[in-house]
């Protein structure tokens, strides 16, 4: 895939001996209190930068748009891979108190991945050792945080289904052949819970965010469970 946007988010790509078809992009969680706030996010976690908008249009209802992305890699092994995504959303917020908030999104994505696995055509020599296919995600994504001056903390879940589209190529795993096993099944229950912190300025504070990602409907899915992103977040 050639991006486009700034806002892409890489699902998969990891250069590793075994295919990751699923990395969890860094959550939005943008804490918003009131109309017309808005928050502009850029974060890392070690294999995608992660870029993120998110504006209150109404006294309860925000928007915002997420992506990550990460170039073409490959290890010496000749495995890695690419891959770009794009989400947007919208949803309600409500402040319970001067500091405690609740917020709920729907979010709805798009994109695609390439995944490269070259270290396995010795072993399945008709192969090229390559999986693509586009990916959307629709998720719902409440949220319970702590707000004020110079902190911030929130605890939140992303829960929802990815999809997998027009998988091509030639990869065989475990021999198994990866194109048809997404053709034969092509969607997956995701739940992902999240702790995120934020501290400094009144305007400007480091992010510190941990996830995990749960495949319910696969325990054994070749992904990566777990992230840690850091970043640095304006609210404008």
């Amino acid at each position: 895939m050639k991006p486009t946007l700034i806002c892409i988010f890489l699902i998969l790509v990891i250069c590793s001996c075994s295919p990751t078809f699923y990395i969890p992009n860094t959550q939005n969680v943008p804490l918003l209190s009131k109309k017309g706030q808005t928050n502009v996010l850029g974060a890392a976690n070690g294999d995608a930068v992660d870029f993120q908008l998110s504006h209150a249009l109404g006294e309860n209802f925000g928007v915002m748009l997420n992506g990550s992305l990460i170039p073409e890699q490959t290890d010496a092994n000749g495995n890695g891979g690419k891959g770009g995504f794009v989400e947007f959303g919208g949803g309600y917020f409500k402040p319970i108190n001067n500091n405690m908030l609740f917020e709920i999104y729907g979010l709805a994505g798009f994109g695609s991945l390439k995944n490269i696995n070259t270290s396995q055509v010795s072993q399945y020599p008709n192969t090229q050792g390559i999986f693509e296919s586009n990916i959307s995600r629709i998720a719902i994504q409440p949220a319970l945080g702590y707000t004020s001056k110079y902190f911030s903390a929130a605890v939140s879940s992303r829960i929802g289904a990815i999809n997998y589209m027009n998988p091509k190529g030639s990869m065989m795993y475990n021999n198994q052949d990866q194109i048809q096993r997404f053709t034969d099944k092509s969607s997956y229950f995701l739940i992902e819970p999240a702790l995120t912190l934020r501290g400094g300025l009144e305007k400007v504070k480091i992010q510190l965010q941990i996830q995990k990602s749960f495949n319910v409907s696969e325990k054994d899915f070749p992904q990566k469970t777990g992230s840690a992103s850091v970043g640095l977040i304006l609210n404008l």
